[in-house]
């Protein structure tokens, strides 16, 4: 496990770049995937290009946890059919 002491902090252009590209992935995909090719190298765009990556990852989790939710409850509602049956 990695000691947390010799973690540097991240570069500031870097972490605003993260922050932009997060918080307009979450209010306009389609926009932020359009700067994403077109982005110079550089901190900031880096940055960018990983909180757009970060709205992925989570909306991908959050998709698979409703389709948990849906494939249980749906579970649930056949072991409650055949509960019914069987009186």
């Amino acid at each position: 496990m990695e000691n947390l002491e010799n973690t540097e902090a991240p570069n500031p252009d870097y972490l605003k770049g993260f922050n932009e590209g997060y918080l307009l992935s979450k209010e306009n995909p389609e926009l932020t995937k359009s700067f994403i090719d077109k982005l110079p190298y550089s901190d900031r765009s880096n940055g960018f290009k990983d909180g757009w990556k970060q709205t992925i990852l989570e909306k991908s989790r959050d998709f698979k946890i409703l389709a948990i939710e849906k494939r249980n409850d749906k579970q649930k509602d056949n072991k409650d059919k055949y509960r019914d049956l069987e009186k």
